[in-house]
C-alpha cells in the first residue's frame, strides 16, 4: 500500500514539475497585469502585441525554414540510409553503421557545433542558414534513421517477395508496397527533426551570424530584459506553431498514436 502511495505521489510530482510552468506561461500570456504579480483579468492584448511584433515574426519564419529544410533532408538522409542498411550482409560494416549513428547520438550538440563553426572560420565559410542546416543535419539524421529503420526492420518481406513473384519491377515494389509501409514512421521521424530544429539554441547562437536571428535565440534576449506578458504570449504561440502541425500531420496520416508507427505485428 505504502508502495502505491509513494508511486503516485512521485508520478504527481513529476507532472507538476513538467506542466505546471506551461501552465503558468498560458495563463500569463492573458493576464491583464503586465507585472504578472497578481491575475489582473482576462486580456488579449498580448496575443496581439505578439503577433504584431515584427522582431518575432520575422525569427519565427527563419526558424520555420530552417526546420523544414532540415526535417526534409534528414528524413531523405535517413531513409536512405535505412534502406542500405536494410540490403546489408556483413555484420562488421553493420556493426560500423551503428557505431556512427550512436556516436551522433551521445556527443555534445555543443561540442559538433564548435567543431563546424572553427572548421568555418578556417575556410572562411559565411555564417548563416547553411551552417545552421548543416549542424542540425549531424545529429537530427540520427534520430530520424533510428525511427525510420526500426520501422524497416519490422516490414514482412512476404508483400514484397509476393509482389516481386507476380511479377511487379523493383521500382513498383518498392512505390507500392514498401514506402507506403514505411511512411508514417518517415512523418514521425520528420516532426521529431522539425520539433528539435525548432527548439534548437546552440546552433544558431554559434552558427546564425549577426543577420540571422531564430524563435529560440530571440526569446533569449528577450528574457534577458525580464520576463514580460509579452514574453509569455511569444512562448504560447511558440507552442501552439510546434503542435498544431504535428496534430495536423497525425490526423491526415492515419496515424492513431507515436506507439503504432512500428509496432504492427509480422503476419
Amino acid at each position: 500500500m505504502n508502495r502505491h502511495i509513494t508511486v503516485t505521489v512521485l508520478c504527481v510530482l513529476g507532472f507538476a514539475f513538467l506542466y505546471v510552468p506551461l501552465i503558468v506561461i498560458i495563463a500569463n500570456a492573458f493576464n491583464a497585469d503586465s507585472t504578472m504579480i497578481r491575475w489582473g483579468g482576462f486580456t488579449t492584448d498580448w496575443i496581439v502585441v505578439a503577433l504584431g511584433n515584427e522582431r518575432f515574426l520575422t525569427s519565427l519564419g527563419t526558424s520555420f525554414i530552417i526546420a523544414v529544410v532540415t526535417g526534409l533532408l534528414a528524413v531523405f538522409i535517413a531513409f536512405l540510409g535505412a534502406v542500405g542498411r536494410r540490403s546489408l550482409r556483413s555484420p562488421t560494416i553493420g556493426s560500423l553503421d551503428d557505431v556512427l549513428v550512436l556516436v551522433r547520438l551521445v556527443l555534445p550538440i555543443v561540442v559538433i557545433v564548435m567543431a563546424i563553426f572553427l572548421t568555418s572560420r578556417v575556410a572562411d565559410l559565411p555564417l548563416g542558414i547553411p551552417l545552421i542546416v548543416g549542424a542540425q543535419l549531424v545529429y537530427s539524421t540520427a534520430y530520424a534513421f533510428l525511427v525510420i529503420n526500426s520501422r524497416l526492420s519490422q516490414l514482412n518481406v512476404a508483400y514484397e517477395d509476393a509482389a516481386r513473384d507476380l511479377g511487379a519491377k523493383p521500382i513498383v515494389v518498392f512505390s507500392r508496397i514498401t514506402f507506403p509501409l514505411v511512411l508514417p514512421s518517415i512523418i514521425v521521424a520528420f516532426l521529431m527533426v522539425f520539433t528539435f530544429s525548432l527548439d534548437d539554441v546552440v546552433s544558431p547562437t554559434f552558427l546564425a551570424g549577426p543577420s540571422v536571428s531564430t524563435l529560440p535565440t530571440m526569446m533569449m534576449s528577450l528574457i534577458r530584459h525580464g520576463a514580460t506578458a509579452e514574453v509569455n504570449a511569444i512562448a504560447l504561440l511558440a507552442m501552439l506553431f510546434s503542435l498544431v502541425p504535428l496534430f495536423v500531420a497525425l490526423t491526415f496520416t492515419g496515424v492513431k498514436g507515436i506507439s503504432s508507427v512500428g509496432a504492427r505485428r509480422r503476419s
